[in-house]
């Protein structure tokens, strides 16, 4: 239209418009400026996909919808659809930044005033130091490893402070009063589950394109990367774990603790071992033994020691009656759980964490880690070395009085030293839960901000559809 406009309003210029219209750009690829111009118009295509075709109607989005009463329309996932008296919504920061910049920077200056995530954390230190002062004067180590986590604390609560006004969040997680909200829109559930995942996982227009739009985005991206399937864990559930870590950590430098193997099907104690894991190589070679005259009976062979599949014992699972039973009143149990199969030489030891933070509560899991190895992960000193353990060599002997081979010897030897090497890993891991580094952060976790509305901004807003229904 505008360059029809042009061409009919100067009239004298018309027809060598026309002329040059036929002839320098009947061929735009041999015409430079025609070229360049043939160039920018595709590149403005492309760099703004959007103006081409319209976005869908919010019914047809993978977000729930919830309209305020000064006018905000926030796109989001809720996090709580059946509660009636308030909302928690899950939304994109960046887009909650650019579409309501008032609101967002209300609930960040709000988040702001807030005591530090650990300002509780530290608090209940210094109780507990007080405490034991006071009803256990001769706990002067575990005081002094206690302060100087208070002091860690208090240093890493300045630090976040600053790092929380300097680093971009991802997310906000903010509660909605039903008193605030005007009328909202929720998708299905199944719907809603797809833009849970892939607010999560950064998927780019969450808000403004289709569900089905958005579930191809998350199969693309799971193709090339492992999906983040749910939140970090949250400031106060943070704060709490924190706590019975350092509980824990310091019952287990300067307290009783009470160390049990689960293996074949019952309990061992490891306390007052010198090799824990040493003592139960007995055990492998009569699997070992009772396996050969099996076969040399003709008898079904019973291998008590066939792999299992192990499950993973949820946090605050009650420690097993028959290991509680052995622990007494243990604050505090460690229970190795073995899982070996001598025909591909492979071990896996899991260590399960036990506590309890008064003696009238049950023992509770805290955490649970693994240890993986193979006959690879082991070398001759290690064989030798518990080949001349006392005990070992008076097994091996009494087994091969009785005709034991020296094959299934050594496959039970060997399975011994997997074992140990399975034990230290796990051991290893146990310790990384308790260094001075919280263990629910890493280096991938996303920055949320969970705040709660307390009231409207007093700016009202004038951005984004005003039906709900559109």
């Amino acid at each position: 239209m505008l360059l029809r406009h042009n061409v009919s309003s100067h009239p004298k210029q018309s027809t060598q418009m026309v002329q040059l219209m036929n002839s320098e750009f009947a061929n735009p690829l041999t015409n430079p400026f025609a070229s360049r111009l043939v160039v920018v118009l595709l590149s403005l295509l492309i760099a703004t996909p959007k103006l081409l075709q319209a976005e869908p109607p919010v019914r047809q989005r993978a977000v729930d919808v919830f309209s305020l009463h000064d006018g905000t329309r926030l796109l989001g996932i809720s996090l709580t659809p059946t509660q009636d008296d308030s909302q928690s919504v899950l939304l994109n920061a960046k887009w909650l930044q650019q579409e309501y910049p008032v609101l967002f920077q209300s609930l960040t200056a709000q988040a702001a005033e807030r005591p530090a995530e650990q300002t509780d954390l530290a608090d209940r230190i210094r109780q507990h130091i007080a405490e034991l002062r006071a009803q256990k004067p001769d706990q002067i180590e575990r005081v002094g490893y206690l302060q100087e986590r208070l002091i860690d604390i208090e240093a890493q609560n300045k630090t976040k402070a600053k790092a929380t006004q300097q680093t971009s969040l991802d997310l906000v997680v903010v509660e909605l009063p039903a008193s605030v909200i005007r009328r909202q829109l929720l998708q299905k559930p199944e719907i809603r589950n797809i833009g849970q995942l892939a607010l999560l996982n950064g998927i780019p227009d969450v808000e403004t394109i289709s569900a089905a739009d958005v579930n191809s985005a998350l199969v693309a991206h799971a193709a090339n990367s492992e999906l983040r399937m749910s939140l970090p864990t949250s400031v106060d559930e943070s704060s709490e774990r924190e706590w019975l870590r350092l509980l824990i950590a310091s019952e287990r430098l300067f307290g009783e603790s009470c160390r049990l193997i689960h293996f074949s099907g019952r309990y061992v104690s490891a306390d007052n071992q010198t090799a824990a894991f040493q003592q139960l190589v007995p055990d492998m070679l009569q699997g070992q033994i009772q396996k050969q005259l099996s076969d040399l009976l003709g008898q079904p062979a019973h291998n008590a020691h066939k792999p299992q599949q192990l499950q993973a014992a949820d946090r605050g699972a009650p420690l097993d009656p028959a290991a509680a039973l052995l622990a007494g009143k243990s604050r505090l149990v460690e229970v190795s759980r073995l899982d070996f199969d001598p025909t591909s030489g492979t071990a896996r030891v899991t260590i399960e964490l036990y506590f309890r933070r008064d003696q009238a509560d049950d023992l509770q899991l805290f955490c649970s880690v693994a240890g993986n190895a193979s006959t690879t992960d082991i070398s001759r000193e290690q064989l030798q070395r518990i080949n001349d353990d006392p005990r070992v060599r008076q097994v091996t002997q009494l087994f091969g009085s009785l005709g034991a081979g020296s094959a299934e010897l050594n496959t039970a030897l060997s399975m011994g030293a997997v074992v140990e090497v399975a034990q230290n890993k796990a051991t290893q891991a146990l310790a990384a839960q308790f260094s001075n580094t919280s263990v629910d952060a890493g280096p991938d976790s996303l920055a949320v901000l969970r705040v709660k509305l307390t009231e409207l901004p007093t700016v009202l807003t004038d951005q984004g559809p005003a039906d709900i229904g559109q």
